[in-house]
């Protein structure tokens, strides 16, 4: 395990194949690694990433150049988390996150992101485009893609394989291209719920 500047809590775990940081770089910003986390084998984390308690990360998984990933979430194998990313607390990610995207509490990510680089001819990496944001009680099933700088209101549940280019109001269920309220599913189908304007709300 090579290190550049990083703060390990004593409690936490890291894998000694794991990669933390780069090597001893003055101006690469610290790593943080907080109390019970768990980096496992083979993993990448990068300089300036902020690691919360609790946090475990499987096998071959990165995450980004400032990153910062919230208490108790979890990473399934090779999930990469990119740079500027926040992904907030109790989530699970199961897909690559893109660079930027704000993912909130209590979220499951299962899906793919794509920013929408409308112009092929532009150099890749020159321009900053609007990434998506999550908000906290969604649910992002295996395959669904969420496209461009749009946001997925609190407690929306995208279903497998969808396809999504607009913003998905709070508590909707997106199903066979089409938005619908999740109470019409009479609780078949359920998002994450969490915190909402500082009232418990159970997933619906």
């Amino acid at each position: 395990m090579r290190m550049c500047i990083a703060k390990i809590d004593p409690s936490a775990f890291v894998h000694p194949t794991s990669l933390i940081g780069y090597g001893k770089v003055p101006e690469d910003p610290m790593i943080t690694i907080m109390a019970r986390a768990r980096v496992e084998a083979f993993c990448i984390i990068e300089p300036g990433a902020l690691i919360d308690e609790d946090v475990v990360i499987y096998h071959h998984c990165v995450v980004g150049r400032r990153a910062k990933i919230g208490k108790g979430t979890k990473f399934v194998d090779r999930v990469r988390v990119a740079a500027d990313a926040i992904v907030g607390r109790d989530c699970i990610i199961g897909g690559n996150v893109s660079e930027r995207v704000l993912i909130g509490d209590r979220v499951t990510f299962m899906g793919e992101m794509a920013h929408s680089h409308t112009d092929a001819t532009i150099q890749w990496g020159v321009t900053q485009e609007v990434s998506p944001v999550i908000e906290e009680g969604c649910v992002i099933a295996q395959g669904a893609i969420i496209i461009g700088g749009i946001r997925v209101y609190r407690n929306s549940y995208i279903s497998a394989g969808q396809i999504v280019k607009t913003d998905v109001p709070p508590n909707t269920f997106v199903v066979n291209g089409r938005m619908e309220p999740l109470s019409r599913w009479r609780g078949l189908i359920r998002a994450r719920g969490g915190w909402i304007d500082g009232v418990y709300c159970e997933g619906q």
